[in-house]
């Protein structure tokens, strides 16, 4: 019965997961979902690339003291938030202590201190479970105050000690956020005004001092690997032009103070899930400002086969089944003329997955409600 009900149960998140309008932390769901050798092949690549970077397989090396930087293009929908949460949950699995900021920026971002604000909401390390309150990850703040001694006063001084020329108000702020935290995580509130003084409603300048601020506590802790993964970055391309530019301005600034290691010697990896279209204005937009695109490598999201539509089906199937075992049959035929319907209008396209695994779904209860 436990295992009958652990099978129903998963098929039930696969089934909520793609009807989500972005993906969602459910990992063995989003694989399920991820079709496609040659996506797992993109994945298993990129993922290669950072471990060699952060050297996650040889912890007696010393990683690459730079920050490196790539990009992912697809279509709207065509599986990129799929691949970066699953990335995100593969660095975080490791068990050397690194630092990871996953974000999907929305049409709501208006400025670049908004985005980064952003990023620092979503601060994970991998040696802390995921810990969100009201909106924020809180794990690595409370690890990143209890390394410093958990108590406000030698945190204060220890911030004061090793940081250089910050606004003493922005360090006080920021260590009695975290000590009203540590006492009880529905403190988050404290937190969150910090962040939205001091960089969400600040100047890009000080919201970048605080950036690196907050980075560098992590850094003189020994967490000396970075990983920052921006999904939708082209959420702001609905932007005027001149806000754009900015933004863009302020990104190169960010990745030239990452390359220049502004918070001390860390090894950094930026990825950059986007559009082709975004990747080609930012081509277009930055030599204007004088400027070239620090993204010199891109990957897209390879198209889907018949035989990805086809191992959809066929998985899709096979934990319906399991979950309603007293469902009618379902005959490697019917699970043929699914393949065809679904294959006639996806092949040879960035499909949405959402939408497909939809129509999948929606067939097979179809061919179900036939039978019955």
């Amino acid at each position: 019965m436990k295992k009958k009900n652990a099978v129903a149960n998963f098929a039930q998140m696969i089934s909520s997961t793609s009807l989500t309008p972005i993906a969602l932390d459910n990992t063995a769901a989003l694989v399920c979902m991820t079709v496609g050798l040659n996506r797992l092949k993109l994945f298993n690549s990129i993922y290669e690339r950072i471990s060699n970077w952060f050297c996650l397989d040889d912890s007696s090396q010393e990683p690459v003291y730079r920050l490196e930087a790539e990009a992912i293009a697809g279509e709207y929908g065509s599986g990129k938030s799929h691949i970066s949460y699953m990335i995100k949950n593969s660095l975080l699995s490791q068990d050397i202590e690194l630092l990871l900021a996953h974000c999907q920026i929305t049409s709501a971002a208006a400025n670049y201190q908004d985005i980064l604000c952003e990023i620092l909401c979503n601060l994970r390390i991998s040696s802390a479970p995921s810990q969100v309150e009201s909106g924020v990850e809180i794990s690595a703040y409370i690890n990143l105050f209890g390394w410093y001694g958990g108590n406000y006063d030698l945190f204060l001084n220890s911030i004061r000690r090793s940081v250089g020329n910050i606004d003493s108000a922005i360090i006080t702020d920021f260590a009695y956020s975290l000590s009203m935290l540590a006492q009880d995580t529905s403190n988050v509130i404290y937190l969150q005004k910090c962040l939205d003084s001091w960089v969400r409603n600040s100047d890009p300048q000080k919201a970048t001092e605080v950036f690196f601020l907050i980075l560098s506590l992590f850094q003189k802790v020994s967490v000396q690997r970075f990983a920052l993964v921006i999904d939708e970055f082209e959420a702001i391309s609905h932007l005027p032009d001149l806000k754009k530019r900015e933004i863009l301005q302020h990104f190169q600034n960010l990745y030239d103070k990452l390359t220049q290691q502004a918070a001390g010697p860390m090894s950094c990896y930026m990825l950059l899930f986007t559009t082709e279209d975004w990747l080609n204005q930012l081509d277009m937009i930055l030599p204007s400002l004088g400027r070239r695109n620090r993204i010199r490598r891109w990957s897209p999201i390879p198209d889907l086969t018949e035989a990805d539509i086809r191992a959809l089906v066929y998985k899709n199937a096979t934990y319906y089944i399991m979950a309603n075992p007293s469902a009618p049959e379902i005959t490697d035929k019917d699970l043929d003329m699914i393949s065809e319907k679904i294959i006639s209008q996806s092949v040879g396209t960035r499909y949405h997955l959402r939408s497909i695994q939809r129509d999948i779904n929606d067939l097979i209860e179809m061919t179900v409600r036939r039978k019955k």
